[in-house]
């Protein structure tokens, strides 16, 4: 889990945001005139203004179920998926982790990771009943590699680099001060260079306060990331109408969003 001791140097910060976000939701009373007291009102409502939703901070992370590879005639994937989860509450992304913790110890797997397309059906059931009473969202960016590609320039070199950089584009639109949490693949280097040019591209596209950093974290060891993991592996196998994927989409459907290219 992301640890908390890593959000020092902002934490005033983020605190003040949250009570702004407090304060800036107006409680209206239906039909109350002036003096007027709550009891002689009758209904009341709080309506939170655009601003106080644009303010709250997201945690997101991102994996995928595929592979970059063309020849698909040759073992290589139909689809590459990205998903992007994202909590914004970090309190909530905090009680998932643990869930999915308490779930692993349940099964006797210790610290062991979870993977959807290595899990049991029957593990797998286990894995979403264990998140489904915590607040997150998604969007998955769907390539189909049977269709037709990008050009060379907008991929520019790496096909996961241009789909993880769309996937971001497309859910990005509303973060404000997100971490973005990145499944470490490649050498350092890669690693690197990809933190560097998703962050830059995130910014100019979104602003310089929609995203804090971007780092990578290895999957093994972060459970989120292994929530993003499941979520990619369900869009692909109910995109590819394989046994179970409606099953399992039908978990997550009202969670989430795609984009599809083809």
């Amino acid at each position: 889990m992301i640890d908390a001791a890593g959000l020092d140097g902002r934490t005033a910060r983020l605190a003040f945001l949250r009570v702004a976000a407090c304060v800036m939701a107006i409680i209206v009373c239906r039909g109350s005139g002036r003096g007027q007291t709550r009891a002689q009102c009758g209904l009341w409502h709080v309506l939170i203004t655009p601003i106080a939703v644009s303010i709250l901070p997201v945690l997101a992370f991102v994996d995928e179920s595929g592979d970059a590879g063309r020849g698909i005639g040759q073992g290589s994937s139909p689809l590459l998926v990205l998903a992007v989860v994202t909590f914004e509450d970090r309190s909530e992304a905090a009680k998932c982790d643990r869930a999915i913790d308490d779930l692993a110890r349940d099964l006797g797997r210790g610290s062991q990771e979870f993977r959807f397309s290595k899990d049991s059906h029957r593990t797998r059931l286990r894995f979403l009943d264990a998140v489904s009473p915590f607040r997150f969202a998604f969007h998955a960016f769907v390539f189909d590699k049977r269709g037709q590609w990008p050009c060379d320039e907008d991929v520019g070199g790496s096909l996961y680099v241009w789909a993880c950089e769309t996937a971001l584009k497309h859910a990005s639109a509303s973060w404000s001060d997100a971490i973005v949490v990145l499944d470490s693949m490649g050498d350092r280097r890669f690693q690197r260079e990809l933190r560097r040019r998703l962050e830059r591209e995130l910014k100019a596209l979104r602003g310089p306060g929609a995203v804090r950093r971007v780092t990578s974290r290895r999957s093994h060891s972060e459970r989120l990331l292994q929530l993003a993991d499941y979520v990619a592996g369900i869009v692909s196998r109910q995109r590819l109408q394989r046994k179970w994927g409606n099953q399992y989409f039908a978990t997550i459907r009202r969670r989430g969003t795609q984009t599809l290219w083809r």
